[in-house]
């Protein structure tokens, strides 16, 4: 499909907040109704007050405990100071460090009981969801230093000629993920298929965000001829994700959107999005988060992933953190208490986790190892009301 045809037939500006243009349209938790037609025309949606300002301090402080461990010299209020940056990490974007963030105010933002209700909202009333474990993204101002900046990018988190065959190969390695290596809760985020339903995606914005301050951005409505767009070209199976370049007319089509902090955006991942970088005296700072329904994770999966959620966890339970009724559903501990006897060997596995006896898995997680495994039905547990709280 060419731009000309996006452009006749889908192409517009997506709209602006009435009561303050700077951010793009948004929606509060008692407005379901607009929120998902809103969700079915343009392909994504903004809810706003996702989180509250203490919620957004917190996490904030988190990121910036990470830069201060990972980068000496770093100080939060010395801007003069960011220049530095943790070697384990991709500046490019952002990211302050490779692996998945897990620390008490990020565990807190992934059981987050207004975020899980949008989710539920938007998957049709699915309570059984498990949340992903991902990065967070911090843009420097580059009105400060214009080497601080990030670099601009529209993208795909999957193979759309996979997603379109059912994604039998991307099956096959989720199912052989151990998740003793942290980095598996990334690997799981391109590996969609068709077959699961409608997946998602989203991000969580932590500090006031206008359109100069970089960040978030989609095609809108690219969701609606995502099939045509893909099917007559050659499929390149190769790839787990696709990419467009700014002479691409995908990457020109791409709007920026806006958001006041506390705020998640959440798109179809067929959608092309990605961010823009920094042109402000302002920085960035989000959370990625995906939910996704458990019924797409077989048994044996499943436990295993619960029980590596365990172990990362455990230890921030000494630092207040407590797991709530949403959190015992998206972090999947359920099943610590629900396994049938025929789990055998995956008891284990969780009894160990739960105990902190799983050292082995402690050290395979620094290493590559996977494993292949059999699916077996999950025990079904209670849901929630479909429903925003």
């Amino acid at each position: 499909m060419s731009e000309q045809e996006y452009t006749k037939e889908f192409g517009c500006k997506i709209p602006r907040d009435e009561s303050d243009p700077q951010y793009t349209v948004c929606f509060t938790k008692d407005q379901p109704d607009a929120i998902l037609d809103f969700f079915r025309e343009w392909g994504f949606v903004v809810l706003r007050d996702a989180l509250t300002q203490e919620d957004c301090d917190a996490t904030a402080n988190d990121l910036h405990n990470i830069l201060e461990r990972g980068a000496p010299g770093w100080d939060r209020n010395d801007p003069a100071t960011w220049d530095r940056w943790p070697e384990n990490s991709i500046p490019q974007y952002g990211q302050a460090q490779r692996d998945p963030i897990f620390t008490p105010q990020f565990i807190r933002n992934r059981q987050n009981p207004n975020i899980y209700a949008l989710y539920q909202l938007l998957l049709g009333g699915e309570s059984d969801l498990l949340v992903n474990h991902d990065r967070s993204a911090f843009f420097r101002p580059t009105k400060m230093n214009p080497k601080w900046g990030s670099k601009a990018n529209v993208h795909l988190d999957m193979n759309p000629w996979q997603w379109l065959a059912e994604n039998s190969q991307g099956r096959s390695q989720l199912e052989s993920l151990k998740y003793d290596r942290i980095n598996h809760f990334i690997f799981e985020n391109n590996q969609p298929s068709i077959s699961d339903g409608l997946q998602l995606q989203a991000v969580i914005n932590i500090l006031d965000n206008t359109e100069q301050d970089g960040g978030y951005v989609c095609v809108p409505k690219f969701h609606k001829f995502f099939d045509r767009y893909w099917k007559p070209q050659k499929p390149n199976m190769a790839n787990p994700s696709h990419g467009w370049q700014p002479r691409d007319w995908v990457f020109r089509q791409a709007q920026r959107v806006a958001m006041r902090p506390g705020s998640v955006v959440v798109w179809d991942q067929r959608m092309p999005h990605g961010s823009f970088p920094n042109n402000s005296y302002q920085p960035r700072l989000c959370q990625m988060i995906k939910i996704f329904p458990a019924k797409t994770v077989s048994f044996d999966r499943y436990a295993r992933r619960a029980a590596a959620v365990q172990r990362h966890i455990q230890p921030l339970l000494a630092q207040g953190l407590q797991i709530t009724d949403v959190g015992r559903i998206v972090f999947g501990t359920r099943a610590w208490t629900c396994l049938p006897p025929s789990a055998g060997p995956v008891a284990g596995l969780l009894a160990a986790a739960i105990n902190g006896s799983d050292s082995d898995a402690n050290e395979r997680e620094k290493n590559d190892s996977t494993t292949t495994t059999t699916s077996a039905p999950r025990p079904k547990s209670k849901g929630k009301k479909s429903r925003l709280q």
